[in-house]
């Protein structure tokens, strides 16, 4: 992210606020840095460069917005004081020479010494009283604060340039371009090379044709030319490339950083929770440009005003033009009160956008009130097949002054002359540069210089009338004079007609307007019960919700603590089946070495040596021998069941496990055979 600069003067101090639109100081300390000592010293660290960072740049422009945005002055000051101030000079841009000259040339050279900026614990200082949001709180710290210092300098150079010779303007232009190494036809890039605009004999014959125009300022460096050289094209450009050299020798304050405070961490804690956002102009940024750029049209179109209605005869109406203004001096004066009027207005307008940066976004531009019906057929022809169909008629309503929606209401306290403002009201200044007179063809006022007798004679002549030759002439007179005013009273009562006229219609509008607004508000307030009503249920529903999946988790909570214990249990009975087992396989393996030898009263058939029934003992199963002797003779399968098992459970609510050690035939090997409860066993 780049950073926000603005030109330095000696009354900015660090953690002070700043208003980045308007450029204009605000509190002092607005943040500050934990310490003992408040100095700007103990405030700061200073970032030492290892070599200079230096950037050239030198091109041709056409806007004036394009010199400010490059010297990083404030577009709405510069409307506000009516012209460009140059940072490190009282001087200011000449706006006649810039806007009348064929070629303007803008030269500019940015040099970084050193950085001193505040450092990484600065805590916003909020004054307690102060709402945030409000008006007095933008007022008193603006957008941002002064985080830093750039020490280093900063020189620009302008060059205007008229060509003499009418005939040849575009000629001589691109000759001046090429001679100068623009980078490209459309251009206006130019490189710094001093050598080449002298060395080219093209280039130095095209500046021979022109009036040269160059306003130079620069911060740092010293004296950057010599005396006794004038300045011209060569001795800018050269002036430009020695200034890093110099300003090595002498830097001094060029810059002042800013830094949004939504970019301090304590601000960001102290306002997360409080209903307000801070200042953003980024989105009327380049609005503002244009704003400007119209301002200083209206400045040069009231400069020409002037010319005219100090030499009306040396003007006419345009031919072939609709609404093409004569030179009477009623018109004429009219004109420059509404010219006059469209300056007062754009001033109006910063003035809300530095309030209220994002009305713009709740109001129509400016678009929709100056748009023809044929550009408004081709918006909507692209519109429609855009969309996949056939363009169909769109009603595009042309925003007014009477409008009640998308207008921004003002607090009483702005210094505004209206409460009220429409931006769609702002008229573009082209709309007057087409219908302005222009001056007469080979023409040249004639001027009489009388004698000094005959300036004496002449005294009062100019207010008397001459007496009449006789009475006829003198009556004729009388009744063309009488007949001249019979004619303006008509004209006046026709005038006064229509005023009247006009009158009722802005009535009839205004109350259409208030019908409108009044609409709107009962429609606001439904709306809100709506709300209301809708927010309401919304956090009954939340509530009930909350309290299901809390009863929800606590039968999950129960759920688990069973499973744990059910799951220990099995645990136990599993360790218990192991161990039976390994019983089982020593019992079985003593077995095995003496089966060889004869059991006193073994059976011939079948002869059961143990059984084991979960964790009951052979001695607990009194008769279960004798009925597995009983089942095998009738040649059934014995059921493992509790019942077969006299009903003993001691692993109650848990699968058991039956094991049987027997022998068939005497001779027979010795087996072990078990079977699982709820099955069945047959001794093989």
């Amino acid at each position: 992210m780049s950073m926000i600069l603005a030109p330095y003067n000696d009354a900015m101090r660090i953690g002070q606020g700043f208003n980045s639109y308007t450029h204009e100081l605000c509190i002092d300390g607005a943040v500050l840095v934990k310490s003992a000592d408040q100095g700007e010293q103990n405030q700061t660290k200073t970032i030492e460069s290892p070599a200079q960072i230096v950037s050239y740049s030198a091109r041709v422009v056409e806007k004036l917005s394009d010199v400010v945005e490059g010297m990083n002055v404030s577009y709405c000051s510069s409307i506000k004081k009516g012209t460009v101030a140059v940072s490190g000079s009282s001087s200011t841009i000449d706006e006649t020479t810039f806007k009348t000259a064929d070629l303007n040339i803008v030269v500019t050279v940015k040099v970084t010494n050193q950085t001193t900026v505040i450092k990484e614990n600065a805590e916003f200082q909020h004054i307690d009283g102060i709402e945030p949001g409000s008006t007095l709180f933008n007022e008193s710290y603006g957008d941002s604060y002064i985080s830093g210092f750039i020490k280093g300098g900063e020189f620009t150079g302008i060059i205007s340039l008229k060509v003499l010779d009418r005939s040849r303007v575009e000629s001589t232009v691109k000759a001046i371009k090429s001679g100068l190494d623009a980078k490209d036809k459309a251009a206006e890039g130019l490189t710094l090379n001093t050598y080449g605009s002298d060395s080219s004999t093209e280039l130095s014959t095209a500046l021979k044709n022109t009036e040269s125009h160059v306003s130079v300022a620069w911060m740092g460096g010293g004296q950057v030319k010599d005396e006794t050289t004038l300045w011209d094209v060569s001795s800018v450009f050269a002036a430009a490339a020695a200034f890093p050299k110099r300003v090595s020798e002498c830097p001094q304050r060029t810059w002042a950083i800013l830094t949004k405070y939504k970019s301090n961490r304590s601000f960001v804690e102290w306002s997360h929770n409080k209903m307000f956002k801070a200042l953003e102009y980024d989105q009327v940024s380049s609005y503002t440009a244009e704003l400007f750029d119209s301002y200083m049209d209206y400045k040069m179109l009231l400069k020409d005003l002037q010319n005219i209605i100090d030499d009306r005869d040396g003007f006419e109406p345009r031919m072939g033009v609709k609404d093409a203004l004569d030179t009477s001096m009623e018109t004429l004066l009219s004109v420059r009160s509404a010219l006059r009027e469209e300056q007062s207005k754009i001033i109006t307008a910063i003035n809300v956008l530095s309030r209220d940066p994002s009305v713009l976004r709740r109001q129509g531009s400016w678009a929709a009130l100056h748009r023809s019906d044929k550009v408004t057929a081709i918006i909507q022809r692209a519109l429609g097949k855009l969309a996949g169909s056939e363009a169909t008629e769109v009603a595009v309503h042309v925003a007014s002054a009477s409008d009640s929606d998308g207008v921004v209401e003002l607090d009483d306290e702005e210094p505004v002359s209206k409460k009220d403002f429409n931006f769609a009201t702002l008229l573009p200044a082209e709309v007057w540069k087409d219908v302005m007179p222009v001056a007469k063809p080979n023409y040249a006022p004639i001027t009489t210089a009388p004698s000094v007798g005959m300036q004496a004679q002449l005294g009062l002549s100019g207010f008397i009338p001459a007496a009449p030759s006789d009475d006829a002439n003198w009556v004729s007179s009388k009744i063309q004079v009488t007949q001249s005013y019979e004619e303006m009273r008509k004209e006046l009562e026709k005038q006064r007609a229509e005023v009247d006229k006009l009158r009722a219609e802005c009535d009839a509008k205004i109350a259409e307007a208030m019908s409108k607004a009044q609409q709107a508000e009962a429609s606001r307030d439904s709306l809100n019960q709506t709300l209301t009503s809708q927010l309401k249920t919304k956090e009954r529903q939340a509530a009930e919700a909350e309290n299901r999946r809390v009863v929800i988790e606590q039968e999950l909570n129960n759920v688990r603590g069973q499973l744990q214990t059910r799951t220990a249990e099995r645990d136990d009975n599993a360790r218990d089946r192991d161990n039976v087992k390994m019983r089982l396989e020593s019992t079985t393996n003593e077995l095995n070495v003496a089966r060889s030898q004869l059991i006193p009263g073994e059976r011939d058939q079948l002869h059961i040596f143990h059984v084991q029934w979960g964790q009951s003992l052979p001695v607990q199963l009194g008769g279960v021998i004798d009925k597995c002797y009983s089942y095998h003779s009738q040649n059934r399968p014995i059921p493992i069941t509790v019942e077969f098992f006299n009903n003993q459970d001691s692993l109650r609510g848990t699968s058991k496990l039956a094991i049987f050690v027997y022998r068939k035939n005497k001779s027979g090997p010795i087996k072990v055979k078990g079977a699982m409860e709820a099955s069945t066993l047959v001794f093989d």
